[in-house]
């Protein structure tokens, strides 16, 4: 939840579902939960105002119900999470932070405080209450405990990658049963820790994490072994023990992680190949300007031109010095032939670019007449007075269907790629 993982994160291995601390889905519903307290105090600075020592109070009585759906809100968590962790034996990574901008629950018989973690258990909730045993503080130095756990060895690996910014005191987590320390500072407070409840797991990492996508899998890896149960609490004595087929059955998992990742490299080289493809068809299926010039901009840059944007009229320009020059307009009509817009703009353009930067390139006008039709059921796709007037002016005037021939026989081998496109582009 909001623990911002990239957007294009994904792994086979999983089902990644995306949502926030107030409207996600249950928390039991899953078996491994990120969440990421920062935003959870807006749940009430968003609605109220701080009084005048700083601090946001309200009654149930005048708040128009955000009191009371607070206490729903974080009791329903509170018990989702138990469920998961206690029945499900599944685990919870959470970033440690300061509790945040509490809030004061005002009522006849007694105060209630609400901070970022008031969703946990009795027992973890306390440490946060108050910022009785948390502090703020700032640094990049972790040392990992040398133990035998997949938090530690994250750790460990990407300790580069990971800062803190706020401490727990050590001493407070001899009060809480079965919890564990992972990582803590030079001078030992702990930045990362965790907990045990019935199967499940409850895990504390350092707030900042500057992860690509690769460290971003091993992160949910190691959780996903914290979710298996495997070395959770390992002593390091325990390597000295191996079963034996242990060794072997590592070794394979490293040959399938290189294979996966061989794989996983050639998906994304495909993917690219048939993103290019479908750019390609978008020639003939462009309902507007700017989709006929997107698709029009990345077939030439498959073919090897360097494509720039121009601020005048022109939609695009191709220079190569010696080889090529050439200013290029788009136009697209749905439902019927390609008018004069286009060719205004290009005159209006080219006027600017003999004036201005002394440049004079062959023009060019790009249509799509008749779009929602098949290419091969489209009468005359220009209007006849843009093809006079571009044949005036010298003006190649081409169909995107045109263009998305000539590719198509550059891809056969039966003509050269840049050739055959410049050859289209000065002659139609």
């Amino acid at each position: 939840m909001d623990w911002g993982f990239s957007e294009d994160f994904e792994m086979d291995s999983v089902r990644v579902t995306r949502g926030d601390f107030a409207k996600a889905d249950s928390l039991s519903d899953f078996d491994l939960v990120f969440i990421d307290p920062d935003g959870i105090d807006r749940l009430w600075t968003a609605h109220l105002r701080p009084q005048s020592d700083g601090k946001f109070r309200t009654n149930p009585k005048e708040d128009g119900g955000l009191a009371n759906g607070l206490r729903n809100l974080m009791r329903a968590r509170r018990e989702e999470l138990i469920n998961l962790l206690e029945r499900a034996g599944g685990a919870i990574f959470c970033k440690l932070r300061k509790p945040g901008r509490e809030l004061t629950v005002l009522t006849k018989d007694e105060e209630k405080e609400f901070n970022r973690y008031t969703w946990l258990p009795e027992t973890e909730r306390e440490l946060f209450r108050g910022g009785r045993a948390i502090e703020t503080r700032k640094g990049k130095r972790l040392s990992p405990r040398e133990i035998s756990s997949p938090v530690v060895k994250f750790i460990n690996d990407f300790r580069e990658s990971i800062s803190y910014e706020s401490v727990l005191k050590n001493q407070s987590l001899t009060e809480v049963q079965r919890s564990e320390v992972f990582a803590s500072t030079p001078i030992g407070d702990v930045v990362s820790f965790g907990f045990v409840r019935g199967e499940g797991s409850l895990v504390f990492l350092p707030a900042g994490m500057e992860l690509k996508s690769s460290g971003e899998q091993e992160l949910v890896k190691a959780a996903e072994k914290v979710v298996r149960g495997g070395g959770y609490y390992s002593p390091s004595w325990l390597d000295n023990y191996c079963l034996p087929s242990e060794k072997d059955i590592r070794n394979e998992l490293k040959e399938l992680d290189r294979e996966i990742s061989r794989l996983k490299k050639q998906r994304e080289e495909k993917t690219e190949d048939l993103r290019d493809i479908d750019d390609l068809k978008g020639l003939l299926t462009s309902r507007t300007n700017h989709e006929l010039k997107s698709s029009l901009s990345r077939a030439l840059e498959v073919a090897g031109f360097d494509v720039e944007e121009d601020s005048s009229g022109i939609d695009l320009m191709i220079s190569d010095t010696g080889e090529v020059n050439l200013a290029i307009t788009v136009g697209v009509n749905p439902e019927a032939p390609v008018d004069l817009d286009p060719y205004h703009r290009l005159v209006q353009g080219i006027n600017e670019l003999k004036i201005f930067e002394n440049k004079d390139p062959q023009g060019v006008v790009v249509v799509n007449g008749f779009g929602t039709k098949d290419p091969a059921d489209r009468e005359s796709q220009a209007e006849e007075e843009l093809l006079e007037g571009c044949g005036l002016y010298g003006f190649t005037v081409l169909t995107a269907e045109e263009i998305f021939e000539r590719i198509k026989e550059i891809k056969k081998g039966k003509v050269g790629s840049r050739e055959g496109l410049i050859e289209l582009f000065q002659n139609g």
